[in-house]
């Protein structure tokens, strides 16, 4: 498998830019959403290509982090890339800055408690929405008329 393109930006900072042929790919990953829905393995393998590119490249770059920068859609190139992703910033905290440009002693005070709020209070009801979309799409182990080899839960 070919590494993706980096570009050395400066020390310890590489970039692997977009390009508009990728744009080519929107309408394969849109048709196949709902083929993962299906349990299709090639379906699989065209939504975490994104996954496998942002691997490789930090793993050439020994890289610890990634940032992954979208467009403000949620079209399928974008909901593809956000899957890649284990952390999304929100876009309100750029906003802030931006426009307030509070002092970095009151972004920790609110930006901290909010993040460690987010991360402990919501983690069970969120796992829980998922789980009951799951149920009610009968997904991964609800649905009572499974093919062999896929008991229902």
């Amino acid at each position: 498998m070919i590494s993706p393109h980096r570009e050395s930006i400066a020390a310890n900072l590489e970039l692997v830019a977009g390009d508009l042929s990728i744009s080519k790919l929107e309408d394969e990953l849109g048709s196949q959403w709902a083929r993962c829905l299906d349990g299709e393995d090639h379906a699989f393998r065209v939504i975490s290509a994104f996954h496998r590119c942002i691997q490789q490249a930090a793993k050439a770059a020994t890289a610890d982090i990634v940032l992954v920068d979208l467009g403000p859609n949620l079209g399928a190139i974008n909901r593809a890339a956000l899957v890649a992703c284990r952390h999304i910033v929100v876009p309100v905290v750029l906003w802030v800055e931006t426009n307030y440009s509070p002092a970095v002693w009151l972004q920790l005070a609110i930006y901290l408690p909010l993040t460690l709020f987010a991360s402990l209070f919501l983690l069970q009801p969120v796992k829980g929405a998922v789980v009951g979309v799951q149920w009610a799409l009968r997904m991964h182990g609800f649905d009572e008329n499974a093919p062999d080899g896929n008991p229902p839960v």
